[in-house]
């Protein structure tokens, strides 16, 4: 089993990404080295873009995470996530937020996976 990273890329840059891919490139893995270093999501600028490509370190296959993308982010959600310990302790209120959308999307799913199976005994 290897390590997945997860990527996340703003498309209003999307322009200027295909008119550099050499620098894109660069920039991903810049970003994939400095979010390993600092076990966090970093936010990694792009000539004049600032903030437009997000990069998580690097976590084996093995490790369990939800991503909630919502509100024009990704946000992990996990125990012993960085990142969502950080938001825990400095923002409890959007924490909260954050928490209830992801038990709504897993409460949807939950619905659809239910009606689907239904479907497939009919």
């Amino acid at each position: 089993m290897g390590f997945l990273t997860e990527i996340v890329i703003m498309n209003d840059a999307l322009d200027e990404f295909q008119r550099d891919p050499k620098l894109f490139a660069e920039t991903i893995f810049e970003g994939i080295n400095k979010a390993n270093r600092q076990n966090n999501q970093v936010s990694m600028g792009f000539k004049h873009y600032g903030g437009y490509i997000g990069v998580e370190p690097s976590r084996h296959a093995d490790h369990e995470v939800i991503f909630l993308h919502a509100g024009n982010c990704v946000t992990v959600l996990g125990g012993y996530e960085k990142d969502w310990v950080g938001l825990c302790r400095g923002n409890p209120a959007v924490a909260k937020e954050f928490l209830a959308k992801a038990k709504a999307i897993v409460k949807d799913a939950e619905k659809t996976l239910k009606n689907e199976t239904a479907k497939e005994k009919v």
